[in-house]
């Protein structure tokens, strides 16, 4: 099964985030099989967060990560994930794709993989509608109104509600934080 998330949030969200160390490249827009969650809609009263500026096209770094874990950012598409050590059982090749347009869209490969400890995926929230909202809560609270919901995927086009997990601001940036324990694709998406 396939896992998913959508971080929720009260308004909608358009992301940049300055981020470094791993080299970025475009993915060929041929179409793809795409995960059955990238053919439905939010759930209704929910709409896909989009960023200000779309990005001109698919980004994605790839890492090859070890128990010694590690991370994966994409400078302008606002997102990064941390693996912390021992997460990972043996050598790993680890894929960030963000999808090309406005719509926070992101897959982790190889999905499905199955995390040993928690991983951490953070969304920038700078240069969004919600930045006040995120830079108004104190540092590693619970944010009000964002919410990251677990979907199951069963290959035949289903996608099901299966938990809910905490969203809180990130100590260091204005970032929703949250906890992965398998490799998943989303969108983030607003309520109203």
């Amino acid at each position: 099964m396939r896992r998913t998330v959508e971080i929720i949030a009260a308004t909608t969200v358009a992301a940049t985030l300055a981020l470094g160390g791993c080299t970025e490249s475009s993915i060929p827009t041929q179409p793809v099989h795409e995960p059955a969650f990238f053919e439905h809609e939010p759930a209704p009263g929910f709409s896909v967060i989009r960023r200000d500026a779309p990005l001109a096209r698919d980004l994605s770094v790839t890492r090859t990560l070890g128990q010694e874990g590690g991370e994966l950012e994409l400078a302008g598409a606002g997102i990064r994930l941390l693996i912390p050590a021992g997460a990972l059982s043996r050598p790993t090749d680890i894929t960030l794709r963000a999808r090309a347009g406005s719509a926070m869209a992101f897959e982790l490969a190889p999905g499905g993989l199955e995390l040993v400890a928690a991983a951490t995926l953070e969304v920038s929230s700078r240069g969004t509608d919600i930045e006040a909202l995120v830079a108004s809560a104190a540092p590693g609270s619970i944010l009000e109104g964002v919410l990251g919901v677990v979907f199951e995927d069963d290959h035949e086009g289903a996608v099901e509600p299966v938990g809910v997990l905490r969203a809180v601001r990130s100590d260091h940036h204005q970032t929703i934080v949250v906890e992965i324990m398998s490799l998943l694709a989303g969108y983030a998406t607003a309520s109203g």
